[in-house]
């Protein structure tokens, strides 16, 4: 599971509640609860996060904004009437909500004002998928049409008629085809054309897919094993049991580690190990969430980057004692420092005659107040209070 190092699995379930999952950094690493809220009066829909925030909507019709880093409550959202169905964000500054209203509204992160409203469903959206290239994007509503959207200039590109009510969109990884899940069977369609190149036939309704790679997909259903796909050869390349109940979300970590969630209340990690076309396939972690699970989201946790300072030797008895008082501190020469993803070798004492020393910050310690001073404009008006 050394995978999930840097993920944190966020989940939303049947029984109103918001739950988060961590690996824990034992000898023996195995998913530990970070997150347990009581969020909503009703079950959860949809959740996504990006960065530091994470979006929750429920059954009660209230969207709610968390804080990730400090794992507080941040808001709610009321721009739209009745249930959100799906929310996406992308590029972390902008959230897309689409709901029973037929409204698919653009919000700016941080400010969380609509920036753009989306009309073209006359009856709810069921779900929405962003194009790899942040250009195009795909929604599926009620009216059981098919959308494409102009993100640049902000309108319909063109509307497909799907006879059906489908259940989710995706898209390819490389942005050359999408996917379209239905009541027993998912339907595969090129990009170049519109067209669909094959079909999944199901037993009941689909769930959820995730892509391994460009051209191989995992997907669940009204089932409790796993099928995974080629897009090239069209068929099934393997299948196994995953889960007692149905599969309701799935989630892939590059390079090898697919995570399930299931209605039995299990979320499992797969270690996927793959020759060719040949698939081996084991358990590699697991826990009980003891609810039933609706909507998962796998996110990478945002890690604030270490001071790095240049410093020689002999100056650092003088950086130690400037600092003295302010804050704890671990001092050492490091090498091999690594910036390109804020990650640095084991740090060890060296005499080299200069090297690049890292200072760790306790933020428990404290820290000198900083005196305040006020400025009155001149014109009248409110005081402005200063740091």
């Amino acid at each position: 599971m050394d995978c999930l190092k840097d993920y944190e699995i966020l989940l939303g379930t049947y029984e109103a509640f918001v739950l988060g999952y961590k690996l824990s950094e034992d000898r023996k690493p195995k998913l530990e609860t970070s997150i347990a809220d009581h969020a909503h009066a009703g079950s959860i829909r949809c959740i996504t996060a990006a960065d530091k925030f994470l979006i929750t909507s429920g059954g009660d019709e209230i969207v709610k904004i968390f804080n990730l880093r400090n794992r507080s409550e941040h808001g709610t959202l009321g721009h739209q009437d009745g249930m959100i169905n799906a929310m996406k964000f992308y590029d972390k500054k902008n959230l897309i909500t689409c709901g029973e209203d037929g409204k698919i509204c653009i919000l700016r992160t941080g400010t969380w004002k609509v920036e753009k409203t989306l009309l073209s469903h006359t009856m709810g959206v069921i779900d929405i998928a962003v194009h790899p290239s942040g250009k195009l994007a795909l929604t599926i509503g009620k009216d059981r049409k098919m959308v494409t959207w102009n993100l640049i200039k902000g309108r319909k590109a063109f509307v497909t008629n799907i006879k059906e009510v489908a259940d989710f969109v995706r898209w390819s990884p490389d942005g050359q085809r999408y996917l379209v899940g239905f009541y027993k069977h998912v339907d595969v369609y090129s990009m170049a054309d519109a067209s669909i190149e094959f079909s999944v036939k199901l037993n009941g309704r689909s769930n959820d897919v995730a892509f391994l790679d460009d051209t191989t997909f995992a997907l669940a259903g009204e089932m409790p094993h796993i099928e995974i796909y080629s897009l090239v050869t069209k068929e099934l390349l393997h299948k196994f049991e995953a889960h007692e109940n149905r599969v309701r979300c799935l989630a892939f970590i590059q390079p090898s580690c697919l995570v399930s969630g299931s209605n039995d209340g299990l979320i499992k990690v797969w270690k996927v190990t793959r020759d060719g076309d040949t698939f081996d396939i084991i358990e590699d972690g697991s826990a009980d969430t003891k609810c039933r699970i609706t909507s998962m989201q796998v996110h990478k946790v945002p890690k604030v980057a270490a001071t790095v300072i240049d410093v020689k030797p002999e100056e650092v008895e003088a950086l130690a004692k400037a600092m003295a008082g302010k804050t704890k501190r671990k001092i050492g020469f490091a090498e091999n420092i690594d910036n390109s993803d804020n990650k640095s070798s084991p740090v060890k004492e060296t005499d080299a005659n200069q090297q690049k020393v890292i200072v760790e910050l306790d933020s428990e310690a404290p820290t000198p107040k900083k005196k305040k001073f006020k400025k009155k404009k001149k014109n009248g008006g409110f005081n402005v209070i200063s740091e």
